[in-house]
């Protein structure tokens, strides 16, 4: 590295990560005496926090911009994993206790230590309240892929005297009850309707007692009551079949999966546009909007079906294809895009 400072030449400004994160830009520059450096931007990965830069420098702002540089510099963008808080508690039955450790602190993504409730004579444990909604049945029950602060409440409910309890729950990460989830009901009697709808990545599949399959009915009516039960809603995550065609043009071809099966907020696998002799290829449209010009393409966290086509050129012999793009997500094209020009010929505005 130069050691000089003459302003003619210039200083190395090195920006690296820690575990954690990674830089958006602009991560290594070559900065002349007294002048600023570019913004570099640090990115914590899920489950970090970004903290600070290190080493040279020591500062929180994000992005950073080096004023007057006078030295060659090494800096370090720092991150942290984060950690939540998970309290279990009871609703304040008499006699309902908590085995194990009822406030933990747990890693981003991690699961909780298991607790375990003991049930009161004359009660029934209808499950785990999360946000004032039923979010398990299980006991012992282990709190699992924790990504926020949380408090579960064990929820009990009386048995009167030639009643029973029926407890609908859905886990709540994947979807909801709808309809009264605890009910109290007499010997032979009916419960009222409960149906269960899955979250926007999954669907309801059946319901399950004890780890049994139940009943796939929904909405759900439980005649001829005769025990206490638990009926937890089972879902599955949602799947959608996205296809990659060409625009009819004679002699292009795909190559990769054409028709996949792609589960929800996954990627697609990589699919190439091949153009026909002295054909060009020039994008990738969905629902008649220009998508992208990468090729080999893949199609990313897809979230419903979708049919994506590769559209092609081909020039009458002497003139060549001018394509302008912009990524849609970012700006647009005014004007003629996509132009056939003969040689020497400028394109339109």
């Amino acid at each position: 590295v130069y050691s000089g400072t003459s302003a003619s030449v210039p200083w190395q400004v090195v920006f690296g990560a820690s575990e954690g994160g990674s830089l958006l830009e602009n991560a290594k520059q070559n900065v002349l005496n007294g002048a600023d450096a570019l913004p570099v931007t640090s990115i914590p990965n899920p489950g970090y926090d970004f903290i600070g830069w290190s080493g040279d420098v020591n500062d929180t702002t994000n992005p950073i911009i080096i004023r007057k540089v006078k030295k060659s510099m090494k800096i370090t963008a720092n991150f942290a994993l984060k950690t939540y808080k998970v309290i279990f508690d009871t609703d304040g039955t008499p006699e309902a206790e908590i085995s194990g450790e009822t406030e933990q602190t747990v890693n981003y993504g991690k699961n909780c230590s298991e607790v375990s409730v003991s049930v009161p004579v004359g009660f029934y444990f209808a499950g785990w309240l999360l946000n004032g909604n039923l979010a398990s049945s299980e006991n012992p029950f282990e709190a699992k892929n924790i990504t926020e602060n949380r408090k579960y409440t064990a929820k009990f409910a009386e048995i009167p005297p030639g009643d029973f309890v029926i407890v609908f729950v859905a886990d709540p990460f994947k979807g909801t009850i709808q309809g009264d989830g605890i009910q109290i009901i007499p010997a032979g009697g009916s419960t009222t309707k409960v149906s269960a709808s899955g979250n926007s990545a999954n669907h309801f599949v059946k319901w399950m007692k004890n780890g049994q399959d139940f009943s796939n009915d929904n909405p759900l009516v439980i005649n001829g009551v005769n025990e206490n039960m638990t009926l937890d809603a089972m879902f599955e995550i949602n799947s959608y079949t996205v296809k990659f065609e060409t625009d009819g043009t004679e002699g292009a071809k795909l190559e990769g999966e054409v028709e996949q099966n792609v589960i929800h907020g996954s990627d697609c696998t990589a699919v190439t546009a091949v153009a026909p002799e002295k054909g060009y290829f020039v994008k990738w449209t969905q629902g008649g909007k220009d998508l992208s010009i990468a090729n080999p393409y893949t199609a990313k966290k897809i979230t419903d079906k979708k049919t994506f086509v590769a559209n092609y050129a081909v020039p009458p012999e002497g003139k060549s294809v001018v394509i302008f793009f912009a990524d849609p997500a970012k700006g647009a094209i005014e004007g003629e895009v996509l132009q056939i020009v003969s040689s020497g010929e400028s394109t339109t505005e």
